[in-house]
């Protein structure tokens, strides 16, 4: 199933609910069955380029205790 590291625009998003939507619409191997919020992406931190594209290695370096739950399936969000 498909792991997502979520970065959201607004505070007040409800994201399991935001998913669960986005899901709807999707056939069940596209679907969201886990994530985890994480903060922005940032040229600072290397994880974005100069143009603001996502640079995956830095990104994937970053969050690898969230990505190593994930393979125990202890990411702590479930969608619904």
């Amino acid at each position: 199933f498909l792991t997502a590291l979520i970065v959201p625009t607004a505070q007040e998003t409800d994201i399991a609910v935001a998913i669960k939507r986005c899901n709807a619409k999707l056939p069940e191997y596209a679907q969201i069955k886990k994530f985890q919020v994480v903060a922005p992406f940032t040229m600072a931190e290397g994880t974005l380029t100069a143009t603001g594209r996502p640079r995956r290695e830095k990104i994937f370096q970053k969050h690898i205790p969230i990505i190593q739950k994930e393979k125990t399936h202890e990411l702590l969000q479930t969608a619904g």
